[in-house]
């Protein structure tokens, strides 16, 4: 078992004003490990299968490349069917399930579907009109990521049908001598309201660091989840890393989003 669907106690960093929280020992050890074992080499990903920002690159359950991927590994098929087990999603939706009410509470459209009573939608079907009246559809979408040198997440809030988002670490040898606070995801408190999701580059970037509080900064480490809740405030950023060649900020990072 790569996760241990019997150990999915959320644990709160913090509420208000959007929820961080952790999910300690998400993965089994022997799943942590052949998880990273198993982690695809980017080197052997062409371009065209992944998708490229700010040195960052990424691709999603949603590709044929992914599903091709899980095809022909039996753990990372593993993987799949673990995060797409209805059981493990109906877990973390109901233990959350009050903090999407509070962090949706000015949109009403969000709001009204999340009392819907909800349907996993593990196999992304097309139901038909009536189905959509009467189920509020969640599904999930798992992302691996790669940040090289002089890679960054630039400060944003997430897209407004994400939910959730739940990060996983694979810190490899050639990453485990850095510094947990470079490599960590950045949480900060600020002002400015951005539901939209507008990424803030360059000269708004910096400004936006300069003006915001830093609230917390995940460890970058083994086998924990670190999750947080989208809301208008939930800024958060990954800073310009400055590391080897060669060398790549390695995640899974597990999100439920409300199908339209």
């Amino acid at each position: 078992m790569i996760i241990d669907l019997n150990n999915l106690k959320i644990e709160y960093i913090q509420k208000k004003p959007y929820c961080i929280f952790k999910i300690n020992n998400f993965y089994t050890d022997e799943g942590f490990d052949s998880l990273l074992n198993n982690f695809p080499k980017i080197e052997y990903i062409s371009n065209n299968q992944v998708t490229e920002y700010n040195n960052k690159y990424y691709f999603n359950s949603e590709s044929n490349f992914y599903k091709k991927l899980i095809d022909e590994n039996k753990v990372l098929n593993e993987l799949h069917e673990n995060v797409f087990d209805k059981n493990l999603m109906k877990k973390i939706f109901n233990n959350l399930f009050s903090n999407f009410i509070y962090a949706r509470k000015w949109d009403i459209r969000i709001l009204l579907r999340l009392f819907k009573l909800p349907y996993f939608n593990t196999n992304r079907l097309n139901k038909k009109d009536f189905f959509n009246i009467l189920f509020n559809k969640v599904r999930p979408i798992i992302e691996f990521s790669y940040i090289n040198n002089n890679g960054c997440v630039v400060p944003h809030t997430d897209n407004r049908n994400k939910l959730v988002s739940m990060l996983t670490y694979f810190p490899d040898q050639s990453v485990k001598k850095l510094s947990n606070k470079e490599l960590g995801t950045k949480f900060w408190l600020s002002d400015v309201s951005n539901y939209e999701n507008i990424h803030y580059k360059n000269e708004k970037e910096v400004k936006f660091i300069n003006e915001s509080k830093l609230i917390y900064n995940t460890p970058f480490d083994e086998k924990n989840l670190y999750g947080f809740i989208k809301n208008s405030y939930s800024w958060h950023s990954v800073s310009r890393l400055n590391i080897p060649e060669n060398t790549s900020r390695k995640s899974i990072n597990i999100s439920f989003l409300i199908d339209n």
